[in-house]
């Protein structure tokens, strides 16, 4: 444990309580992208038909690049409670016939990242007692004291008291056998971290609105900007994403940052020690301070560690820098 001994919290914050029976959370990135976004928006709508059917996610947001260059993305954040549920809804006939007939050489790309967590691998942060924030819209959040210190976030991950989580390596499993160059489907290497971090000022007033929006916001989008440019820095993958409304037309006053991580300490060293990070927690902290200390943005965010095999990611019709795709060795070496 990181906590310091005596440490008590200057401040309340909430976390996750996964339900005894609750031993697993699946979390699914559904994505399209093409360079026309009726094409695009006709897809996520269809793809929305099928998740709203039997054995569908208990929890979904839908999601675009705060930046599009050129090309429109549409992301489903889809979460179930249950790993046979969510088999049972990927494996039935209209899901299965929709993935399995989609083209290859198309308009449109798609791409999956499903990840099974282990909840002893699963924590969250909430800065305020909300039900709408990710698994908190489905699962009881709690009052932690494993907060306000660097290592708080490992230490709310249980299996992290008895490992220190390392990287098996920085290479993802190889393509599967099978895997035609427009259809390629992978898994994880051992103890790959991901965060989902997010902030929500749909209930700022108008002055604290604006503080967030003119800067804070900038920060957070430098420091997607870095990580997403820097695999050096252990982040394989990184996007900063807008939510948006059942329509997926209308943007929502909610961000996240999506990113695949080496592993839980290349995400601590960055957080910790990297300037665009000290820049958005300097940013944070001024905005605190303007405000006298009482704010409603509300911030809250999902960490997970994973073991081997976990996850699966596949890509059809996609660019080579795509997402988890800039990751894999050269084809020429597979």
């Amino acid at each position: 444990m990181r906590r310091p001994e005596g440490h008590r919290p200057s401040y309340p914050a909430f976390t996750a309580r996964f339900p005894d029976a609750t031993d697993t959370i699946v979390f699914a990135q559904l994505a399209i992208r093409g360079p026309d976004l009726e094409a695009v928006t006709a897809a996520a709508r269809e793809l929305d038909a099928l998740l709203a059917g039997e054995d569908g996610p208990r929890h979904l947001d839908r999601v675009r690049p705060v930046r599009e260059r050129g090309q429109h993305t549409r992301v489903a954040l889809a979460y179930w409670d249950s790993a046979d549920t969510h088999q049972a809804w990927w494996a039935s006939k209209a899901v299965s016939t929709w993935w399995e007939s989609l083209s290859e050489d198309g308009p449109l790309a798609y791409w999956r990242e499903v990840a099974t967590i282990p909840v002893r691998r699963f924590e969250t942060i909430h800065s305020g007692e909300w039900p709408d924030n990710g698994v908190s819209n489905f699962t009881p959040i709690e009052v932690t004291e494993l907060h306000d210190y660097w290592g708080g976030m490992r230490d709310r991950i249980r299996d992290s008291h008895d490992s220190e989580l390392p990287p098996e390596s920085s290479d993802f499993r190889s393509p599967a056998e099978g895997s035609r160059s427009q259809r390629i489907r992978f898994s994880n290497p051992d103890n790959l971290a991901f965060i989902r971090t997010a902030q929500d000022w749909s209930h700022c007033g108008e002055v604290e609105r604006a503080t967030y929006t003119e800067a804070v916001a900038p920060t957070l989008q430098a420091g997607a900007d870095y990580i997403a440019g820097h695999p050096a820095s252990g982040c394989t993958a990184a996007a900063y994403v807008q939510e948006l409304d059942a329509t997926w037309s209308q943007p929502q006053d909610r961000t996240c940052v999506l990113a695949w991580w080496v592993s839980l300490a290349h995400l601590e060293e960055w957080t910790v020690n990297h300037p665009t990070h000290k820049a958005i927690f300097g940013a944070f902290h001024q905005m605190l301070q303007r405000h006298e200390f009482r704010l409603d943005l509300r911030l809250w965010h999902e960490v997970c560690v994973l073991p081997a095999g976990a996850a699966e990611f596949e890509y059809v019709n996609c660019a080579p820098g795509t997402s988890l795709l800039a990751a894999l060795p050269p084809a020429d070496s597979l």
